[in-house]
């Protein structure tokens, strides 16, 4: 066998030499921070000049990436000088300045508006409640589930799904990337906290009462020696030997990792990229793994995790995600498959047959553990094998208008996890948590966990509880007196309510999408202007004439007639990219304020002229814009960059001159902002809602009872005197 240590340098070659003949180098430079954001951005845009950019070709992938971290790294780009922590260390700090709002059980404070099902579905076509990643079942116990979502947190069932409880809202970060259990006692568990918005680590929590409560174990950055500029290391897997409580695997970014005490202590005992684990269901001696820079080749431990050593050749092999399966009712056999092929082992790994090719690209892999027979793979679609993984038929289309889509078949598109517990599979996909009973043939998609990824909320001033939000992966929902319902798919944008007619709304999706409908969502109609939008492009109902709509792409457009017609009006001539950002004046719908990235621009004649009011005192990216209801003179701009300390700026005479307000926030970056007719500003943040009077010089947590997400959008309902917050991964509040 080859020595790990002398293949290295040839790993690492062969790893970024496949990434580049594969098209996947723009993945490999997202990955890593010694690229700048816009060199990223460069290399993907060259890939899909020549590639497809449909489902489950990583477009929205990519497009979703650049989102959510162009703000982040500013101009420069510059990824390497960030510390991937920022964000929690600056709401951490605060907190300990400036206090710390606990949960309550008051009838004050913020207030969970779900949703928790997607149950009633009029237009929608992919219904989902959110992403979910990892999870776990007890073999021992199938009624005990825990899984875990990106930015929704820990959360577990007792009674095989039915109802759900969250216990990780109040973590410095609540992203779960991996979820294990002891096998003699469940209510021992480790998670892995991650940056619900970057991936990168906080370190494996402990739970000894089954997650009611968590503390920190030391595998954290603070010890491993992963903090700092530009480490962005992940945890991908954490798995605890079937046969040892004490034996935990911990599979990085940065390595291998075995401890033989529960995580009191550990070794490293590989070097590279690690996310697959498997175990030997009898031998308690066998562990597998791969490693991502060199995924052709299994690397096996026959000492229980003392030594590892190279295995069989996965032969053709270039996909660096590789999936290991074993099963009791083959226990000397590995299977494993990736986007390249499925195969399998019958010696313990130490050589492979090549079984077959996937029909399309996979993300999740499982063999059933009471008969090999029967495999799953997939990922926007899934498959099936009755024949050991000879051959995969298709059992899942992630539309709801696909023909071959039915209400026992469906499971939400972009599958991302699943495994066979005592003979009946378990997927976690970007819209559900799902069981089959039946070998994939049928599944029960399980809910009552809250985690939706909004990236706006709009709502209507005429009714108290209608709402219309979008979500990624998850499409528009409408949330009325009744409950929730589903009405468009794909990543759900801005909304509008026409505040005298509630049966009238326009929602989006991405790249400025409009869709209509005026039926209070029964049904929905297609209205998009011409142009180039941006990927979260604005939307905005004039204050004063409620038929009148603005919608920014690379020009302002303006419908008189609530979306039938559309009028092209102007452009500032110093913007030399998309409207990103935009706001109107209270009392003078002629007057807005739009932003394109680090310029600002004013009209006075609603979008035909403009006067240039970028503000000077920053070169930084604007997140979003408002102006002060009283005062239209008066507006706010808000930053969410991960660098320097000026993030929140006002402007009491129209943009002429800008003054920092950032005050005591300093480390917390600003996504959305808002002010309401009593003089309050609010603030939504990366972590954390702030908030101060327009004439305060501190500013103050506003978070009672709210989870600490990132907040995308904050809406004012004046009838109700209320405030919604769109977050990332906890729904609506």
């Amino acid at each position: 066998m080859i020595s790990l240590q002398i293949k290295s340098l040839f790993i690492l070659t062969f790893s970024l030499s496949f990434l580049v003949s594969s098209g996947q180098k723009y993945k490999q430079m997202m990955a890593d921070p010694k690229y700048t954001f816009h060199e990223v951005v460069n290399e993907a845009e060259r890939y899909f000049e020549t590639h497809d950019k449909g489902e489950g070709s990583g477009y929205k992938g990519y497009q979703r990436w650049k989102y959510h971290n162009e703000d982040k790294y500013g101009p420069s780009g510059i990824r390497n000088t960030i510390d991937p922590h920022f964000a929690e260390k600056g709401f951490v700090s605060f907190k300990k300045e400036f206090g710390e709002i606990h949960k309550t059980n008051s009838s004050s404070g913020w207030k969970d508006l779900g949703p928790y099902s997607a149950d009633s579905i009029t237009s929608g076509y992919n219904p989902g409640i959110g992403r979910v990643i990892p999870f776990y079942v007890d073999p021992n116990n199938e009624a005990k589930i825990y899984l875990g979502a990106r930015g929704g947190g820990f959360w577990k069932s007792l009674d095989s799904g039915n109802t759900w409880v969250n216990t990780t809202d109040f973590l410095i970060s609540s992203g779960g990337s991996s979820i294990t259990a002891s096998p003699t006692n469940s209510d021992s568990v480790l998670i892995a906290i991650r940056n619900a918005q970057n991936g990168t680590t906080h370190g494996i929590y402990r739970s000894i009462n089954g997650g009611n409560t968590w503390d920190s174990t030391l595998f954290v950055p603070s010890t491993l020696g992963w903090g700092g500029l530009g480490t962005t290391h992940k945890i991908h897997n954490i798995k605890i030997s079937p046969h040892d409580p004490d034996l935990v695997v911990i599979a990085t970014s940065n390595g291998l990792y075995v401890s033989v005490d529960n995580i009191q202590s550990w070794t490293k005992r590989l070097t590279g990229d690690f996310e697959a684990i498997a175990f030997h269901p009898t031998n308690p001696n066998y562990i597998y793994t791969v490693d991502r820079l060199s995924p052709s080749q299994l690397i096996v431990s026959n000492d229980k995790g003392s030594n590892f050593s190279s295995a069989g050749n996965l032969s053709s092999n270039f996909s660096p995600n590789v999936y290991l399966s074993t099963s009791l009712a083959d226990s000397n056999s590995v299977f494993a498959a990736s986007n390249d092929g499925v195969w399998k082992s019958t010696d313990k790994g130490n050589s492979f047959t090549h079984l077959s090719t996937p029909p399309n690209s996979i993300r999740c892999y499982a063999v059933s553990d009471v008969n090999t027979s029967f495999q799953t793979l997939g990922f926007v679609d899934n498959f099936r094998s009755t024949d050991g993984g000879q051959n995969f038929t298709q059992y899942s289309w992630w539309s709801l208008g696909n023909p071959s889509t039915t209400n026992s078949n469906y499971v939400h598109a972009d599958s991302r996890i699943v495994q066979c517990v005592n003979g009946n599979f378990y997927l976690g996909t970007d819209g559900y948590f799902c069981k089959s009973t039946d070998n994939c043939v049928s599944w029960k998609r399980l809910s009552g966990y809250g985690v939706r990824e909004y990236y706006r909320v709009g709502v209507s001033q005429g009714q108290a509880h209608l709402n219309m939000c979008g979500s990624q992966d998850n499409g528009t929902s409408i949330l009325d007196t009744v409950g929730w319902f589903e009405w468009n798919g794909g990543d759900g944008m801005e909304a509008v309510i026409h505040p005298l007619n509630e049966n009238w709304m326009i929602g989006s999706w991405q790249f400025g999408n409009r869709n209509r409908t005026k039926n209070a969502g029964l049904t929905r109609q297609n209205v998009k202007h011409t142009g180039s939008p941006y990927w979260d492009a604005p939307m905005l109902m004039d204050p004063n004439d409620h038929m009148k709509i603005y919608s920014f792409a690379d020009e302002v457009f303006r419908t008189d007639d609530f979306a039938s017609n559309w009028n092209m009006l102007g452009k500032p001539t110093h913007f030399s990219n998309f409207i990103r950002d935009a706001a109107i004046a209270e009392n003078n719908s002629q007057k807005m304020a739009l932003a394109s990235y680090n310029d600002i621009a004013l009209t006075l004649d609603g979008g035909s002229s403009f006067t240039d009011i970028t503000n000077t005192s920053t070169n930084q990216y604007v997140s979003d814009i408002a102006f002060d209801p009283n005062n239209d003179n008066t507006l706010i701009a808000v930053y969410s960059h991960h660098w320097d300390y000026k993030r929140v700026f006002i402007s009491t005479n129209s943009g002429n001159t800008w003054q920092d307000i950032t005050y005591n926030l300093n480390k917390i970056p600003i996504h959305c902002v808002i002010i309401d007719k009593q003089g309050n500003i609010y603030l939504g943040g990366e972590l954390g809602v702030y908030t101060k009077t327009m004439n305060a010089s501190i500013w103050s947590l506003y978070n009672q009872n709210l989870p600490n997400v990132a907040v995308k959008e904050l809406e004012i309902q004046e009838a109700t005197n209320t405030l919604r917050a769109a977050t990332w991964g906890r729904g609506l509040w």
